[in-house]
């Protein structure tokens, strides 16, 4: 794939494969992505939803998952000076973070896909792209668990910079649903949403202890959008070139 020609975007879209197609491939699948989870994991956190969404396919890959892994090299092979950079001298008081959902975009389970990013000095320092374990019956419910899920992160996180800076160290949590952020803030449950499982509900307890912050963001300024499903090449670049750094 050295010689392969690069493509803009990791992955171009998430479509359904017929249920008879049933033919022998003679690739590595599975090794394969589990080198570009590596890569997903450690450096490279615009490959995390291309790798989230091929990682589901390694027990019978077909002919549609082989192509959009092989689209994920052509575009690693074309993007090798991305990396993460880290800026000398900025705002170590704040930690912000990012948070999104694809509200029920597995077309067989309907289950939605949790996205997030944690940001500081410039950089990300966590991120996450994930079908959520239970279906969503809304897209706030979605917002909610994902919400939820990132708090956790921010917990560890927080923690771990205050022991090694010696300092407080606030966090803020972006999230886009404005109805998933009055549920976060009022922690009410009404026979609309009681359904949702009791260990995210932890999240509204550490909004009023005012551990974490949380804010509206316009979906234009949502840097986890591209956590939870496949942009377009200008949405795509301008997102990444917010969250990483490329040598020209």
């Amino acid at each position: 794939m050295r010689d392969s020609k690069p493509v803009e975007t990791p992955i171009a879209g998430i479509t359904k494969i017929a249920d008879d197609e049933h033919d022998e491939l003679r690739f590595p699948y599975r090794e394969v992505v589990g080198s570009l989870l590596y890569a997903s994991c450690k450096t490279r956190p615009d490959l995390a939803c291309a790798v989230n969404y091929e990682s589901s396919f390694v027990e019978h890959p077909k002919k549609l998952d082989v192509t959009n892994v092989k689209r994920t090299l052509r575009y690693l092979n074309g993007s090798t000076s991305g990396g993460i950079k880290y800026v000398s001298g900025a705002d170590t008081e704040l930690s912000e973070a990012f948070c999104d959902s694809g509200f029920a975009g597995c077309e067989d389970t309907r289950r939605s896909t949790s996205g997030y990013i944690i940001m500081f000095c410039g950089g990300p320092i966590a991120w996450c792209s994930r079908r959520q374990p239970i279906v969503s019956l809304s897209s706030t419910e979605a917002e909610f668990i994902t919400a939820a899920e990132c708090t956790k992160e921010l917990r560890y996180l927080k923690c771990l910079i205050s022991e090694i800076l010696n300092a407080q160290v606030k966090v803020r949590l972006n999230v886009d649903n404005q109805s998933a952020i009055k549920l976060i803030k009022n922690g009410v449950f009404n026979k609309r949403n009681k359904h949702i499982d009791v260990r995210y509900k932890f999240i509204s307890e550490k909004i009023q202890n005012k551990d974490i912050l949380v804010e509206y963001c316009p979906i234009d300024r949502q840097l986890a959008d591209m956590f939870t499903k496949a942009l377009n090449k200008n949405q795509f670049k301008r997102l990444r070139n917010e969250i990483m750094y490329y040598v020209n």
